[in-house]
């Protein structure tokens, strides 16, 4: 029996609440720590910008789903608790190390 292969390489997911498309790369390219640090901040500030104006689009009576919004709130939401939990366990981290005897 021949084993199936799957080519992720071209998958394409859409997600439409937030009228973004996400991409899967098989073999991602190198990045550094502080790289990836930058575009995860970079992403929790659109997320904030984003929740921002549907709330002040949706306050001032333009036709925003009520849905959408409660939506974004709640991602913004989650996205900050889990920066904060990434920021907890870095500061611990480096606490440890800096109680380390050489």
């Amino acid at each position: 029996m021949e084993p199936i292969k799957l080519d992720l390489s071209k998958l394409q997911i859409e997600t439409p609440l937030l009228k973004t498309g996400v991409s899967y790369n098989e073999k991602p390219e190198e990045q550094g720590f502080s790289e990836t640090l930058s575009k995860a901040m970079n992403n929790l500030k659109q997320t904030h910008q984003y929740s921002n104006q549907l709330i002040s689009d949706y306050a001032s009576g333009k036709d925003v789903d009520i849905n959408e919004v409660m939506i974004a709130i709640e991602k913004t939401t989650m996205t900050s608790e889990l920066a904060m939990q990434i920021r907890n366990k870095l500061v611990e981290g480096y606490q440890e190390i800096t109680k380390m005897q050489i």
